[in-house]
């Protein structure tokens, strides 16, 4: 048996642009892809879905036609060395590979209670699961809920492979199918020019259902439980893979492994709901997410705080908000505080797999943070159809038609009412004594993010956001202010505020700020420092004092913030 690679059709470069879309984050792009798709075929509703990633090594020689693979992948290189883009890239391949000696690792992938990837040898095998998996660059779904991209998604599964090579062995309820796949680039071997695509040990056109099953080749699973194993084989370097792989695994998936429709295994170490908690102090004990999460996840990425959330960690300060809304239907978003949290909303499916995390900015200030989750099915359809292949954004303009994407739009604009309505109760109640930062942005969804090009022949404009509505300060109003604003200017990395108030009165007055959280828990060590406030006002104590007169009173002042943030005045006439 040897490989059997694809002949004709177009010239396949090797810098594949989904392969290199997912290796930015490579074990956020692995552990999302592949347990997506397990969840997507969850077999009995009543059990979790579980998910196994394994590290290991195997003997070269016991990887069917690894001697092949290497000669194909140096044809590649002969083909493409003359254009530096490449050449290097390729060097960088062929190191790897040499580095291996006789192991060569692997990383294997099993789910279980699920019902294994779909073919039948009587239909179109573009529209089956598999076919779509192994042969196709779209996406197949059984139900309009699904998340997984099957087509292009497991770009992210090639990713991690030096040698870009996988052998999967599904098992459904119709038989079993075991097939090594491959994805070079166009090269010459044995005279003759192939393309990118391989397969082990099928023809390209389409693979058999096992008659009889091979069981002397690697990485196969027992064939009386239904499922997929996808080992990937000839693993790039990377350092602390399980922890990293750990760590991905809680902040994209702590919903669904804490609701119990969802365990995954690293290795040794199993993330279930009884112990999930546990695996975050461990990991990510820290509650504040830092803004440089969206460039690197898995270093950054924080899911403390929205696990707090959800599972009201913090009761007195925790409120839940229910609510049919046009367009995505039942939906959810919890809100909690602490001084620790970022001022983000985590934003979920009925999938419960992270989409993405928004600085919420005039939703939601530093000191809170939120968690959404729409569970309607109409609602989670056109969700669906507005993720990108990376499924970490909502953006209308990825919905393929006209129709979908209006709905699209009007889904973003009731989401966001809903946030902002939910929001200003939760001010009302919890600190009604707070001014708002005006001019902020407002929920950062519906954007486009860099490296993935839009559908031609549309253009998505962000929605426009209501500002905040404004809320009556008792604080300021029993001190004869009837009338106040807050600006802020960037100036060489420092933020310059400008108050403005309007006072009924002449009286002294000393103004501290506090973030904007629970005001039970501020002590006099949570002030906001005070490095400069303008001509006839001085800093005593970190708070700003000086004469208010009658009439309207501007005071500029800057903070020793690297960041703009949302914080509570507290007011003292002196």
């Amino acid at each position: 048996m040897r490989w059997n690679f694809r002949q004709g059709g177009k010239t396949e470069n090797p810098k594949d642009a989904g392969i290199k879309e997912f290796a930015k984050h490579i074990f956020e792009s692995v552990v999302r892809e592949a347990t997506q798709n397990a969840i997507d075929k969850r077999l009995d509703a009543n059990k979790p879905v579980v998910v196994k990633f394994d590290f290991g090594v195997i003997k070269k020689e016991n990887i069917p036609g690894f001697d092949e693979l290497v000669e194909r992948w140096k044809a590649c290189y002969e083909k493409w060395k003359d254009q530096a883009q490449y050449e290097i890239f390729l060097r960088d391949i062929l190191d790897r590979i040499d580095s291996f000696g006789e192991n060569v690792p692997y990383l294997s992938i099993s789910d279980f209670n699920t019902e294994g990837m779909d073919f039948t040898s009587n239909t179109d095998i573009d529209k089956t699961g598999y076919g779509a998996f192994s042969r196709g660059n779209h996406s197949f779904h059984n139900s309009d809920n699904a998340a997984g991209s099957e087509g292009q998604g497991k770009a992210a599964l090639y990713a991690i492979s030096a040698m870009r090579t996988m052998f999967v062995h599904t098992v459904s309820n119709r038989g079993s199918i075991y097939e090594g796949l491959t994805r070079f680039a166009t090269h010459e071997y044995s005279g003759e020019k192939f393309n990118a695509d391989g397969y082990f040990p099928f023809m390209p056109i389409k693979p058999e259902y096992e008659e009889v099953p091979q069981i002397h080749l690697p990485f196969r699973r027992n064939n009386d439980v239904s499922g997929t194993t996808i080992s990937l084989i000839g693993l790039w370097s990377y350092e602390d893979a399980d922890q990293k792989m750990i760590k991905a695994a809680i902040n994209n998936f702590w919903m669904a492994i804490n609701e119990g429709s969802l365990i995954i295994k690293v290795s040794n170490t199993e993330l279930n709901h009884t112990n999930i908690e546990s695996f975050i102090e461990q990991y990510l004990p820290e509650r504040n997410e830092s803004n440089r999460t969206k460039s690197d996840p898995t270093e950054y990425g924080r899911a403390k705080c929205y696990y707090e959330t959800w599972t009201d960690k913090f009761k007195d300060v925790t409120e839940s908000y229910e609510e049919e809304i046009d367009v995505l239907g039942k939906c959810m978003l919890k809100i909690s505080q602490h001084i620790d949290y970022p001022g983000k909303i985590a934003f979920f499916r009925e999938q419960q797999m992270l989409i993405l995390r928004s600085s919420a900015n005039s939703f939601v200030s530093k000191g809170y943070c939120g968690v959404f989750i729409c569970t309607s099915d109409n609602g989670n359809k056109i969700l669906r159809k507005m993720e990108g292949k990376t499924h970490t954004e909502w953006d209308p303009s990825f919905c393929m038609t006209d129709d979908d994407r209006q709905k699209g739009k009007n889904a973003i604009k009731a989401l966001n009412k809903f946030i902002n309505e939910s929001w200003q109760n939760y001010r009302s109640k919890h600190f009604p004594d707070s001014i708002d930062l005006r001019g902020l942005a407002g929920l950062s969804i519906g954007n486009k993010s860099t490296g993935e090009k839009k559908p031609t022949g549309s253009k998505e404009k962000k929605p426009t956001i209501p500002p905040p509505i404004d809320v009556t300060q008792p604080e300021f109003k029993k001190l004869g202010i009837n009338k106040k604003s807050l600006r802020s200017v960037k100036e060489n990395g420092i933020w310059k505020y400008s108050l403005t108030l309007h006072a009924n009165e002449d009286r002294r007055l000393n103004i501290s700020m506090v973030p904007a959280t629970d005001a039970t828990r501020i002590t006099s060590d949570d002030l906001l420092k005070v490095i400069h406030v303008s001509d006839g006002w001085n800093i005593n104590n970190n708070a700003i004092e000086g004469d208010l007169i009658k009439g309207d009173n501007i005071i500029e002042f800057s903070l020793d913030e690297t960041e703009r943030v949302a914080f509570d005045f507290k007011l003292t006439s002196l």
